[in-house]
């Protein structure tokens, strides 16, 4: 059943990598995105995500960057390894694929064999749902996406009582998060409700004893570790003595003349 459910979930990306890779070519905001990968490892190796266009909705003329450039650094491997096309194909399509295999795992993990074939199922589709741009594309307000449920079925998990999944749901937050300032709402909602069921396994660890206490503790700080290496770009270029890209999010966030969508 498992073999056959992983079967599924793969077969998907893997067809529509095959399909497209013999007339699809990176243009428009591909173009740049496979361009930033190049650069990762050279001097212009970037710190933010991909350019907004904020400043047609605020006062402000200055763009606001998507949050960070975890999708460019996952990029550039295959970029550099396998050329524009095939790099990019198939490099987000291993990140849908590590995303989904992830959720479905943690489900399984979770509530055992029955709910996790039922979750492999919605997953499959999820995929079905998001086209096959949303399976190999690597636009900014794409590629997210997957990881984004997976960190929902992580968060889950956390609530269930599983700390040890802790640094793996601040690793596919983190990817999840930097991509596209849209993601941002979800993002933090999906951050409290982990902080809290973090602070809930922390309180029952404590009626537990002591050893129960420094296992919480210990894969906290393996998650905090995670969190510094993943955002470290984003908090370097923040540091920078002119305005850093937080310092603009924060500000077109309080813009009164900020033309809200939706």
């Amino acid at each position: 059943m498992a073999a056959l459910l992983a079967v599924v979930l793969l077969a998907a990306p893997l067809r529509e990598v095959v399909v497209e890779m013999p007339r699809w070519s990176p243009f428009g905001d591909d173009a740049l995105i496979e361009l930033r990968a190049r650069d990762t490892g050279t001097s212009r190796t970037p710190l933010v995500g991909q350019p907004s266009t904020s400043d047609a909705y605020g006062s402000d003329s200055v763009n606001v960057a998507h949050p960070g450039p975890l999708g460019f650094y996952v990029l550039a491997p295959g970029v550099r390894l396998l050329g524009a096309t095939a790099g990019i194909l198939v490099a987000t399509m291993l990140v849908t694929l590590v995303s989904v295999v992830v959720a479905a795992w943690v489900v399984f993990r979770q509530a055992g064999p029955r709910a996790g074939a039922v979750g492999a199922v919605l997953l499959a589709g999820a995929m079905w749902t998001a086209g096959g741009a949303g399976l190999v594309d690597p636009l900014s307000s794409n590629f997210g996406r997957f990881a984004l449920i997976a960190t929902a079925v992580l968060v889950w998990a956390l609530a269930c009582g599983d700390i040890r999944l802790l640094p793996l749901t601040v690793g596919f937050w983190s990817f999840a998060v930097q991509q596209h300032l849209s993601v941002l709402p979800a993002g933090a909602a999906l951050a409290g409700a982990g902080a809290i069921a973090v602070v809930v396994v922390a309180v029952r660890a404590r009626s537990s004893g002591r050893p129960a206490v420094l296992r919480v503790m210990r894969w906290v700080a393996v998650a905090v570790g995670v969190g510094l290496v993943l955002w470290a770009p984003v908090i370097g270029e923040e540091l920078r003595p002119d305005r850093g890209n937080l310092t603009l999010l924060a500000n077109y966030s309080e813009d009164l003349a900020r033309v809200d969508l939706g």
